[in-house]
């Protein structure tokens, strides 16, 4: 747009549009032409950052949407859950375990010929799951009946501080930096026992991945050895629960939600009681071997139609977990 001003002394004519403006100055024998550097920068950047906002909604929507839910889940959730009910409600974990079971629309179902589950609050029995999904951190809990505290990395408490801090007060989750032990586990297995019988844990029987970190394939990964020690040592049964379909409530890698509801599908084996083998090796290759064929088992019934390795293939690869 522009305008004029006229009077006995200048005439000026001003002068905008889109990409700045100019002030021209006409008076009695000269001529000043000012850049307005100020409003033209400001058009600028409100013109930059409109089409900024516009692109990254377009590009990231789903991004965004993924992480203003994880935000609910795990912080807004977990933050109202523990701050309302701790005090006055004794099984808060199970309530913000339940709330995010509902968010998600989230339906269980026990598969034929599963074992009943062995572990309680008060029996110190180790549940190793296989690991699927960020989505385990509270469907692992709802398929176990509320029995049991969680064994986690503490990058997960660096992710998720409100969790971290909440979880805290009860001792649901027990947080342990990966890595840098080698073969001495002394004194992990200290920290260990010392949460185990601490006040604060309400439940005596831990979830834990013995895989070491998510594996989201059709072949189940070759076991790490320290908890099953820690199961030997101390004389704690072993129950191994395999469940499938959280890998479809929440697709970290592809920034993906599902709240239209994920079925999981889950199994529970029989207990092994490390009182009964020999040596910590025995013990150790039974319930490999059992987790690697309970574990194509377990995906055969959960999903009929997809096409599992043949008996020979899960043989060679019982064989090279053993190497």
């Amino acid at each position: 747009y522009f305008f004029f001003f006229n009077d006995t002394a200048t005439t000026e004519i001003y002068t905008r549009s889109l990409v700045g403006s100019v002030r021209c100055v006409q008076g009695t024998d000269q001529r000043r032409v000012h850049g307005d550097s100020m409003n033209y920068w400001i058009d600028i950047l409100k013109d930059v950052g409109l089409a900024s906002i516009i692109l990254f909604g377009i590009t990231f929507c789903r991004q965004v949407k993924f992480v203003l839910c994880l935000f609910y889940m795990f912080f807004m959730a977990t933050m109202c859950s523990y701050t309302s009910l701790y005090w006055v409600y004794p099984n808060t974990r199970q309530w913000w375990s339940d709330q995010l079971f509902w968010f998600l629309g989230i339906k269980k179902q026990l598969l034929p010929t599963s074992h009943p589950l062995y572990a309680t609050r008060e029996n110190n029995t180790l549940l190793m799951v296989n690991h699927r999904s960020l989505a385990d951190f509270f469907i692992h809990d709802c398929i176990t009946n509320y029995q049991a505290s969680y064994l986690s990395r503490m990058m997960v408490a660096l992710l998720f501080p409100g969790t971290w801090f909440c979880t805290y007060l009860d001792n649901s989750v027990w947080y342990f930096v990966r890595g840098g032990r080698g073969e001495n586990l002394d004194d992990f297995f200290a920290w260990m026992d010392n949460n185990f019988n601490t006040k604060r844990t309400q439940r005596r029987s831990l979830i834990v991945y013995p895989e070491g970190h998510r594996n989201t394939t059709s072949d189940p990964l070759p076991l790490k050895r320290g908890m099953i020690k820690y199961s030997y040592t101390r004389k704690y049964p072993v129950q191994l629960v395999l469940a499938f379909g959280l890998e479809d409530a929440i697709k970290e890698k592809q920034f993906l939600l599902n709240t239209n509801g994920s079925t999981i599908k889950y199994w529970f084996s029989e207990p092994f009681f490390p009182e009964k083998y020999p040596t910590l090796d025995a013990y150790y290759n039974e319930i490999s071997t059992k987790f690697s064929q309970y574990f194509y088992n377990v995906l055969a019934l959960s999903n009929p139609k997809k096409k599992i390795p043949s008996l020979q293939n899960q043989t060679q690869h019982l064989s090279l977990i053993h190497i």
